[in-house]
């Protein structure tokens, strides 16, 4: 897996949609997790971004997540989740081949955790990256296996107080990981996190087709969909939940 490197000066603009910039989500949750939801053409400006991880230097959230789309077709593409509790692969396949002008799809995310900011962007189908400060918080190793961040969501459960802020992270691993592996890597996210609740899906490739959250198709990773159900089924897929006691990945 190839992703383009992009120098930050190369970088000031994305060219094309309406320029108002509308602030669409922009909410704090308990533990320092800040998750921000911007739409038009000046969103997709990195400087923008910037200044939202400069203000984060004033009081610096754990986890920042700045999501920029040239438009709402766009960012439906991104944060619209496939809208039920369960997709199989037919309905999957079918909402794919539906949006098949995802690949105008034109976008910036920035990624912060603690002290390490990227930016990712998908210009038309192709994909590329930059990394603002520190190192690439997407990208991480343990053990032998290699693996990517894909998507981050934070949410609290309702009719709790206090609640807790619980954290679920999408994963794209180079092969499918044991259930060894994959309780290491859910425990280094949760220590990089500071996360207590949190839940790890692990894929080999980056569809998560039964995740009602996941986009039918993410835009910030090469696109290589599966050919059938069998294909899909065949890379197999790891899930493991964090609470302030444990970790366990069930089998």
């Amino acid at each position: 897996m190839k992703i383009a490197i992009l120098p930050l000066l190369c970088l000031p603009l994305i060219s094309g949609v309406a320029a108002e910039v509308r602030t669409l989500f922009d909410k704090s949750f308990p533990g320092g997790f800040r998750i921000v939801e911007l739409v038009g053409e000046e969103s997709l400006a990195v400087a923008r971004l910037q200044a939202y991880l400069a203000d984060a230097k004033l009081d610096p959230p754990l986890l920042l997540h700045v999501t920029a789309a040239d438009s709402m077709v766009s960012l439906g593409v991104l944060s619209g989740g496939k809208g039920s509790t369960e997709k199989d692969y037919a309905a999957w396949d079918h909402m794919h081949f539906a949006r098949q002008g995802h690949e105008q799809i034109r976008a910036l995310e920035l990624l912060a955790i603690g002290n390490d900011a990227v930016v990712r962007i998908a210009e038309r189908g192709k994909v590329s990256k930059v990394v603002l400060r520190g190192k690439d918080p997407t990208l991480l190793t343990v053990g032998s296996r290699h693996c990517e961040l894909l998507t981050v969501r934070a949410y609290q459960l309702p009719h709790t107080s206090p609640s807790p802020t619980h954290v679920a992270l999408t994963v794209w691993t180079d092969a499918l990981p044991t259930a060894t592996e994959a309780l290491a890597i859910t425990r280094e996210l949760q220590a990089r996190l500071h996360a207590s609740w949190i839940q790890v899906d692990m894929r080999p490739d980056n569809w998560f087709i039964d995740d009602q959250f996941y986009p039918v198709w993410f835009p910030f990773h090469p696109a290589n969909p599966p050919g059938s159900l069998a294909e899909y089924k065949s890379h197999g897929q790891r899930t493991c939940f964090g609470d302030p006691r444990e970790v366990h990945c069930p089998r």
